[in-house]
């Protein structure tokens, strides 16, 4: 999983902070900061729940598969 911001989007609502501060927090400029751009499989709904409540559409969420060997 990888997790994308678009901070020109961003308003700074902080749901995403409500929902998941292991991987946002907001910045000085009051928009959000990705602070895990991998994180880990036991937050992933939580990440994802996260960019479905920002308003904005402001994050991104990329499910990233591994080819096994």
């Amino acid at each position: 999983m990888r997790v994308l911001v678009d901070r020109e989007r961003c308003h700074g609502n902080a749901n995403c902070l409500d929902e998941c501060p292991e991987v946002f927090e907001l910045g000085r400029d009051d928009k959000v900061v990705l602070l895990v751009e991998h994180p880990p499989a036991s937050i992933r709904d939580k990440v994802k729940f996260a960019a479905l409540c920002c308003p904005r559409f402001a994050i991104t969420v990329i499910d990233e598969t591994v080819a096994d060997s």
